[in-house]
């Protein structure tokens, strides 16, 4: 048996790119700081995607990852363009 791929879109909550796009910098970060890791989703909102901080809490001070990347001048802080959406989330 084989199951279909599945995703849920997703965005980093208050969070936009410095420029028009993501630099290759926040994504080179970004992956760095989730790839082969488990880290915690706190999801924000709920529209068209879910909004999401992360944290990675496996060290003995939590990394929350939407700061770090703002903090490291890779991303800017943003108002969520869903805030206060509340529709249900449906999966196909």
């Amino acid at each position: 048996m084989e199951l279909p791929a599945q995703a849920i879109p997703a965005r980093l909550y208050n969070m936009c790119p410095t420029g028009e796009t993501w630099s290759v910098q926040a994504i080179r970060c970004f992956t760095q700081l989730v790839a082969l890791r488990v880290v915690m989703a706190r999801v924000i909102n709920v529209g068209h995607a879910i909004s999401v901080c992360l944290c990675d809490t496996s060290m003995t001070d939590d990394i929350h990852i939407n700061d770090l990347i703002i903090k490291r001048g890779l991303a800017r802080k943003c108002q969520d363009p869903e805030k206060n959406v509340r529709k249900p989330f449906m999966v196909n």
